[in-house]
């Protein structure tokens, strides 16, 4: 339905934040003032750094497929990410 929220979406975004998506000194250590640094990233976003919403999200205008990324800061109603 167009008007409710996608659990798998939820879950899975909530998921990787408790695996340490933002949250952990690992990841905080590839976190510049600019952006994410992480090799992977770096390596599938295709720019170099990631760009970051906040500490804990990439941007929403960094684009996967046509959406946004599943660690972008919103979830869309009726949208899977």
């Amino acid at each position: 339905d167009n008007n409710e929220f996608d659990f798998a979406s939820v879950a899975a975004h909530e998921l990787l934040h408790l695996l340490g998506f933002g949250l952990s000194g690992s990841f905080d250590a590839k976190l510049t003032s600019s952006g994410f640094v992480g090799t992977n990233a770096v390596a599938i976003a295709g720019v170099n750094p990631v760009p970051m919403q906040d500490g804990d999200h990439f941007a929403s205008s960094l684009q996967s497929n046509g959406q946004q990324t599943l660690m972008s800061t919103s979830v869309t109603a009726g949208q899977r990410k």
